[in-house]
């Protein structure tokens, strides 16, 4: 025992460790009927290895758990290990060969040649467990095996996707089943169709190779044996309740579920958690129209969180170079090496001509410079090169690059890649410079735009129908703008504004702001992309014409187009202000509630009237950069602004002027500012990952900047008595600071899942109110730093305001949902419907 300890298993990974689901009787029976069909049959063409595959939640887990526990019942299972990624352990790729070997040991019991000959392999190398798998597998599994006669025993590996790092793994567990290196022994694989897995289980090259291992694509089991097993399974889980659904209500909870067990498990535990509201919670559950309670959805936001957390989509590209470099790795270089060698191999074949030599980088430098990834289809327009040419470069470039199949979009592997085709020093042959190919993909937009946009495009009584009244308006734009042309209407303004400005540039711009902008505008609508349309207009004008009056009148005809037919007005003046193209990026109310401030994308502060809605004096200008943040002083005088010029500004409420120099010191964009209780001091937080505090009479810091946050700083705040401090980090965290000594009160506020974007004090400076991207609100002891209560759970999208009632019964918040919530303090329940 103390020897086999020392391959160190991850023994919470065993099957039977913990609670975990198993079929319901008379579900699944042809699926396991199959897997154990596989099991039993030892004849010499029979596959060592089935592979089943399927869409999260279709119930592979719980498959895998009756299999085990029928290999049991027969003594076949040799061992059997679950994937998890919330147990470190379990997805610890070193340990996968470990725990099998150390499971297959005592199956095999300590007498036999397998175990004996494990034992001698750990006393001569008793560090194997934390080796790399190409030497477990082959001390550990392959050669211990060769002493053993023995057929049919299983071991299982559920979950491979969740394992890090699994393709190290399987590149070398996979050829040794299917090469029989190890006869007898069966391995039942599991996991999502994941690219990075399902490349291993190449089923086409073990054809060829006469090679088998078999598959399985759970999700694609005939719809109706999955609703019979799901309605068996609902029928099972509710019969507890004693209580009689009807037929047609069970027929809903059957179809709602489709081919999800998850789903329909959510059901039940919904349901028979609800006591005397189980009449209210199915009527909720048949109300599609509703928006689900939060323990309707807990389990699948569980599992849809797992999944969308970040993956190892970097594992398939890494063992590309593994194949093609394994000279090169042996010289134990770094791993941007392997890029540039490869990339260098790519694209100096001597096979290609210098003109596809040429063609080959220009189509990668197109790659890594549009504005999203984009298709091959939309490159072969943009560029006018052929598109079996343009297909072609990108399959040579597959160790850097691969499609994704669903939408056809070209990815980058690594950003790394795209960083060392960038600069010079790195790649004098192929260097990318940004600027100058922004400009080459600007002006092929406006060659796009210019021969193909025309009036009316889609032949519609107007291009501001809503979809469900134009029958295959979808197909209809497809067709007739095309991948590449509504590619160049979304992103021509990206890359101008990122490229150089020259004369032909210009003379493409003029003509298509005289002859095109309209047909542009109706085209950005057909694509549903109005917001773009006015973030591009706003960003162009902004960044590169503004003292060109003939570009801003035909930018102004465009807009008052737009407006009028969006308002379907006869008549619509001319706007006489720019100011409308200055996104308004924050706001504030004064003390005394008459004024409001805003902060402006254009570097701005207006300040309004706020019983009329009229702007007082002129723009508060001096900002370089984004205003990001803006607060009144405690008497309503002075205005602090805090910019992505890394600076903070006072100005005097009554003239509009500055007061002294810009407050300097962050190092990066300032996000957030807050005056004192007294109006003495103003607190700013910045993405340099500090807090700062500053005299408002001198300009000076008051001490060093306040460090702790592991992130960006998002908001702060003071507290009412001005003693404390309060900061929102994207680290998710909120800390709580001494406003007179500069260092942090307890440890870092812990529970958000995700960036803290807003915080903010109780009036009374007893509790803290946080608002996250993980759509939560939560509440927090100031005095203690613990949570108080549950999160408050409602938004759809991150939170990004929040702020107590003045009567401290209430908490409002904001989301990217487009809603805003208002809640009770005491009992954290949402207060009404969303606003």
């Amino acid at each position: 025992m103390d020897i086999l300890n020392k391959l160190n298993p991850a023994k919470k990974a065993f099957y039977d460790v913990g609670l975990r689901a198993k079929c319901i009787k008379g579900t699944r029976t042809q699926i396991l009927e199959n897997i154990l069909n596989w099991v039993q049959d030892i004849t010499p063409s029979a596959p060592a290895g089935y592979w089943m595959c399927g869409m999260a939640g279709t119930g592979k887990s719980t498959i895998v758990q009756s299999v085990c526990l029928k290999l049991k019942d027969v003594r076949l299972l040799a061992g059997a290990y679950f994937c998890s990624r919330q147990i470190p352990e379990c997805n610890d790729y070193h340990k996968v060969i470990p725990t099998i070997a150390y499971q297959l040991a005592f199956y095999m019991g300590p007498e036999s040649e397998f175990t004996k000959a494990l034992v001698k392999v750990l006393n001569q190398d008793p560090d194997l467990s934390e080796k790399d798998p190409e030497g477990q597998i082959q001390k550990l599994l392959i050669e211990p095996w060769q002493k053993v006669s023995f057929l049919a025993p299983v071991i299982v590996i559920d979950a491979l996707d969740k394992c890090k790092v699994i393709s190290s793994v399987l590149e070398v567990l996979i050829p040794a089943v299917t090469q029989q290196k190890m006869p007898g022994l069966k391995f039942f694989l599991t996991s999502h169709p994941e690219q990075h897995v399902a490349y291993h289980f190449n089923l086409n090259k073990f054809k060829q190779e006469t090679l088998s291992v078999q598959q399985f694509v759970l999700h694609n089991v005939e719809r109706s044996i999955v609703r019979e097993d799901i309605s068996k399974f609902l029928q099972h889980g509710l019969s507890r309740l004693q209580i009689q659904i009807p037929q047609d209500q069970m027929n809903i909870l059957v179809d709602s579920s489709g081919a999800l067990f998850i789903y329909a498990a959510t059901i039940i535990k919904y349901l028979t958690g609800g006591g005397q509201w189980f009449t209210s919670r199915l009527r909720n559950i048949l109300n599609v129209q509703r928006t689900p309670d939060r323990q309707q959805t807990e389990t699948l936001d569980e599992l849809y969180n797992q999944i969308t957390r970040p993956k190892n989509e970097d594992e398939f590209f890494t063992l590309r170079f593994r194949r093609i470099c394994t000279p090169i790795l042996k010289l134990n270089q770094q791993y941007l090496f392997f890029i540039e060698y490869l990339h260098w191999k790519a694209l100096s074949d001597t096979r290609l001509s210098v003109e596809e030599k040429q063609q080959s980088i220009k189509v990668l430098h197109t790659v890594i410079t549009a504005g999203s990834p984009t298709s091959c289809q939309t490159i072969s327009e943009l560029m006018g090169y052929e598109l079996e040419g343009v297909e072609a470069i990108i399959v040579e470039l597959q160790s850097v690059l691969y499609i994704n199949e669903h939408n056809h979009a070209i990815y980058i592997f690594h950003a790394s890649f795209a960083d060392y085709l960038t600069l010079r020093a790195r790649d004098k042959d192929f260097c990318c410079i940004k600027q100058e190919h922004h400009s080459l993909l600007a002006g092929h937009c406006f060659d796009l735009m210019d021969n193909r946009l025309e009036f009316n495009i889609c032949n519609l009584p107007s291009s501001f129908l809503p979809d469900n009244e134009v029958p295959g308006i979808g197909a209809r734009v497809a067709q007739k703008l095309g991948e590449a042309v509504g590619y160049s209407c979304v992103f021509w303004g990206y890359h101008l504004t990122e490229g150089n400005t020259t004369e032909e540039i210009n003379q493409k711009m003029e003509r298509f702001l005289k002859k095109k902008v309209l047909f542009w505008i109706e085209g950005m609508n057909l694509l549903r992309k109005m917001s773009d349309c006015i973030k591009t207009l706003d960003l162009v004008l902004k960044v590169k014409f503004q003292e060109i009056e003939e570009v801003q009148n035909s930018f102004n005809t465009g807009f008052s187009k737009l407006v009028k037919v969006n308002t379907k007005m006869e008549d619509h003046q001319q706007m006489g202000s720019w100011e409308i193209h200055a996104s308004i990026y924050c706001i504030n109310i004064s003390p005394d509630g008459e004024k409001i401030v805003t902060g402006l994308e254009d570097g701005k502060c207006i300040i309004w009237n706020a019983s009329t809605g009229t702007a007082i004096g002129e723009p508060l200008q001096g900002h370089e950069d984004f205003v990001n943040s803006v607060a009144f002083s405690p008497d309503g005088t002075r205005i602090a602004s805090g910019s992505s010029d890394k600076t903070v500004r006072i100005w005097d409420t009554q003239t509009g002027t500055a007061i002294g120099e810009p407050l300097q010191g962050h190092e990066y964009e300032v996000t957030s500012v807050a005056f004192s209780p007294d109006g003495a001091r103003i607190v700013s937080g910045s993405s340099d990952e500090t807090v700062r505090v500053w005299d408002v009479q001198t300009g000076t810091a008051i001490g060093e900047p306040l460090l702790g946050h592991e992130d960006e700083v998002t908001s702060v705040a003071f507290s009412p008595d001005g003693a404390r401090i309060i900061s929102g980090s994207f680290d998710e965290t909120v800390r709580i600071w001494n406003a007179q000594t500069g260092t942090a009160i307890g440890e870092p506020l812990q529970g958000h899942e995700d960036k803290v974007t807003s915080v903010a004090f109780s009036p009374d400076g007893a509790r803290i109110v946080s608002g996250s991207e993980d759509r939560t609100v939560r509440i927090w002891d100031a005095q203690t730093g613990t949570a108080i209560g549950e999160p408050l759970q409602r938004h759809e999208s991150p939170v990004t305001s929040v702020v107590f009632s003045h009567d401290e019964a209430r908490i409002m918040s904001g989301s990217k949902d487009r809603t805003v919530r208002i809640w009770d303090t005491q009992t954290g329940t949402a207060i009404g419907e969303p606003l």
